[in-house]
């Protein structure tokens, strides 16, 4: 662990901002610090993971399909695609089918809807765990799911129509880096659309360090519509809002986060439950009682969004030609 400067603007003084344990995958019992910068207002970890670290913090059960620690049902591919096809709604409302990079495609089951659906896909994962199922499981040609970071992958310049950063800038330690990497990666004219979880949210006022989207220590940068905004400075914005998808089976910034504090126990370290999971075989009370907070959260959640204070910030821009 190191001291860093600031993701968003490379500003080196900051102020404390929140102290938080790792209570999604409980891979330490230390506390992590969050800090606000002095300059930009941005929020990010300090100290944070060098990157010979990072395999602690990110367990093989991190990737569940592609690790076999989930058996792939009906069910939750239903979920998936229910999820897959609000974002190609709104990838579709901004342009047609072309060619599709996804950084961070994790075990490819996003990049396999799309492809379904017209796109030319590639994916860069870190994971080759998430890779091997990508190729194996689902079938997707292998010369187009590249292991590996980013920032050193063999991709050929000025290819891509559009690239996409699902749940995945939070992670990095130099996100300006990476999206001169896509600048460099996308065509004339081409297309970003990034998704990040918003530290302004209702779901972190609501939970503070209890928040399932504080994720320390592997979510480093922590963005509101402001610093993203910032970020991509000499970027042409088209489109940023916050959003709570409230067309999946259930929102984790509130149920997750809600059944983490009301455990409010310092965690330590050991076998975590899976974000999300649910009993094998809950009772009808509990089914019950879950659907009810799922109605519930989606209310809310439309209400948040419609105050500025939905769970995830999305951005849309295009390369300046």
């Amino acid at each position: 662990m190191k001291s860093i400067s600031c993701p968003v603007c490379s500003a080196s003084v900051s102020v404390p901002y929140m102290t938080a344990y790792d209570i999604n995958w409980r891979t330490s019992g230390d506390p992590f610090t969050l800090v606000k910068c002095s300059s930009c207002g941005a929020v990010y970890l300090s100290p944070a993971p060098e990157g010979h670290e990072l395999p602690d913090f990110y367990p093989e059960r991190y990737y569940t399909r592609a690790s076999g620690g989930v058996r792939v049902t009906d069910d939750m591919l239903r979920g998936m695609e229910e999820g897959f096809r609000s974002r190609l709604r709104t990838l579709s409302a901004l342009g047609p089918p072309g060619a599709l990079l996804d950084i961070g495609c994790g075990d490819g089951h996003f990049i396999a809807f799309m492809r379904r659906h017209g796109w030319d896909v590639w994916g860069v994962e870190m994971s080759a765990a998430a890779c091997d199922y990508a190729v194996t499981a689902l079938r997707l040609p292998g010369e187009r799911v590249i292991r590996g970071d980013i920032l050193k992958a063999a991709l050929p310049a000025g290819r891509f129509d559009l690239i996409t950063l699902y749940d995945v800038l939070e992670h990095l330690p130099n996100p300006g880096a990476v999206l001169e990497v896509c600048r460099r990666l996308l065509k004339p004219g081409g297309k970003i659309f990034v998704q990040v979880p918003n530290i302004d949210s209702l779901g972190r006022r609501v939970f503070g360090p209890f928040w399932i989207h504080i994720d320390v220590p592997r979510h480093i940068t922590h963005f509101d519509v402001k610093t993203l905004r910032r970020l991509f400075a000499g970027w042409d914005e088209v489109l940023i809002s916050t959003k709570t998808d409230i067309g999946i089976p259930y929102i984790p910034g509130y149920s997750d986060s809600f059944r983490r504090w009301l455990r409010s126990v310092r965690p330590s370290p050991g076998m975590a439950a899976r974000p999300g999971a649910a009993d094998d075989r809950p009772s009808l009370l509990r089914r019950a009682a879950r659907a009810l907070e799922r109605r519930l959260s989606k209310l809310i959640g439309f209400c948040a969004d419609m105050a500025g204070a939905g769970e995830m910030v999305q951005f849309y821009a295009r390369k300046r030609k």
